[in-house]
């Protein structure tokens, strides 16, 4: 990480509700030298997004029923 570089600009939030996906997406960004924080509801995700964050990925089941209701807030 770069001196310039914060903390929040190296965090991901990671939302994979079957957990599918979750482990090899994660993988991937941590060999890219990113902070990966796997969220396990739309709930968590939500605070940690305004914790602070460089990206969210959100696998497409994430985004069914209440979770986008919760996310577009």
């Amino acid at each position: 990480m770069s001196p310039e570089t914060t903390p929040d600009e190296r965090r991901v939030q990671l939302f994979t509700p079957t957990g599918k996906d979750g482990a090899p997406i994660a993988r991937v960004l941590a060999r890219a030298d990113f902070t990966v924080q796997t969220c396990a509801d739309a709930d968590e995700l939500c605070s940690e997004i305004q914790a602070g964050a460089a990206a969210v990925v959100i696998a497409e089941e994430g985004l069914g029923g209440d979770s986008l209701n919760r996310l577009a807030e």
